[in-house]
């Protein structure tokens, strides 16, 4: 599936997850750059109509948070362990998830920071 218009996002309230950064770099060929990741999960119990017990079912999503470079990405991952380990909110905007579970986070990378962000010369 590939999105060719988007006439409206989602917010996101996450309470934690497991957050990495990717350093931007090639894979076959094709150029990525780099990225903050958080892997979010959600448990659920769900009635089994056939056992009559309570089966738990897990939803896991994978927002991505593009970054300019591999500093920045460094920086957001910082802030974002941060805000999950004094337990606050990461409030976020970001698209529907694709067939992969991926959110592309669509929240500017410099409210991650609070500050303007400069390209680093690597």
């Amino acid at each position: 599936m590939q999105i060719i218009s988007e006439d409206f996002n989602l917010s996101y309230s996450l309470k934690g997850g497991l957050v990495r950064s990717v350093a931007e770099g090639s894979y076959d060929g094709k150029k990525y750059s780099a990225s903050v990741r958080i892997d979010a999960t959600n448990l659920y119990d769900v009635e089994n109509e056939k056992t009559g017990g309570l089966d738990t079912i897990k939803k896991e999503l994978v927002f991505k948070i593009s970054c300019p470079d591999n500093t920045t990405a460094g920086q957001v991952l910082s802030f974002i362990r941060e805000k999950f380990k004094s337990n606050q909110v990461l409030n976020l905007d970001g698209s529907i998830p694709d067939n992969n579970n991926v959110v592309k986070v669509l929240t500017p990378v410099n409210y991650f920071l609070g500050v303007e962000i400069k390209k680093s010369k690597n």
